[in-house]
C-alpha cells in the first residue's frame, strides 16, 4: 500500500496476493484512480496494465465496475481508445451479471431497476458519458434489454448534466427451491 503514490504499477504486482476477488478490484481501482490524478504522460501505461491485472479477475460481478473505473481513468490519460475498449469489457461483464439476473431457471425477481446487472449498466454509462461524451451513445446497443438501457441513459444523462452519481441500490431475490 505504502507504494501506490510513487510505484503504482509496483502496487498492482502485489494484488495476486490479496486472496478475495472484490478486493483484488477495489484495489485495482484504486490504481487506475491513481493514475487519472497523474498527468497524461505518466498515466498513460497504468490503465493497461491495471486491465491486464483486471483480466485475471473471473468473477463477473466485480469485473464490470473495475472496467469503468479503468476506462474512466485512461479517459483522464488521453488515451481514448484504451478508455472504450475498457467500458466495452465492462459491458461484457455487465451482460454476464444481466444473464445471471434473467436466468429463466432462477430469475432474479426483485425489480429489474434493482437487479445488480442494471445498476453496473448504469454506473458503467454515467462513467463512459464522463469520459467518452456523446460517443458513449454508440455503446448502447450492446444492453440486453429496452429497461436496463433507459437506466444507462438516465446515468449518461446524469453525467452530461454533471451531477453526482446516484447510490446504486441492488437486490437480489430468488424463488426459494421445493
Amino acid at each position: 500500500m505504502a507504494r501506490l503514490g510513487k510505484h503504482p504499477a509496483a502496487a498492482l504486482e502485489s494484488i495476486a496476493q490479496i486472496p478475495a476477488p472484490l478486493l483484488q478490484v477495489c484495489m485495482i481501482e484504486t490504481v487506475a484512480y491513481v493514475a487519472g490524478a497523474k498527468p497524461p504522460e505518466e498515466a498513460r501505461p497504468l490503465p493497461a496494465k491495471c486491465g491486464e491485472t483486471l483480466e485475471k479477475v473471473m468473477e463477473p460481478d466485480y469485473r464490470a465496475n473495475g472496467w469503468s473505473a479503468i476506462g474512466l481513468n485512461a479517459a483522464k490519460a488521453q488515451d481514448r481508445a484504451y478508455a472504450l475498449s475498457s467500458f466495452e469489457q465492462g459491458i461484457t461483464a455487465a451482460r454476464a451479471m444481466w444473464k445471471k439476473d434473467s436466468d429463466s431457471d432462477s430469475p432474479n425477481l426483485a425489480s429489474r431497476p434493482a437487479w445488480p446487472s442494471a445498476a453496473q449498466f448504469k454506473l458503467l454509462f454515467y462513467r463512459a458519458a464522463r469520459s467518452l461524451g456523446a460517443d458513449a451513445e454508440a455503446l448502447l446497443e450492446k444492453i440486453p434489454d429496452t429497461e436496463t438501457a433507459i437506466l444507462a441513459r438516465t446515468g449518461m444523462a446524469g453525467a452530461w448534466l454533471n451531477a453526482p452519481v446516484t447510490p446504486l441500490y441492488t437486490q437480489v431475490r430468488r424463488a426459494e427451491k421445493r
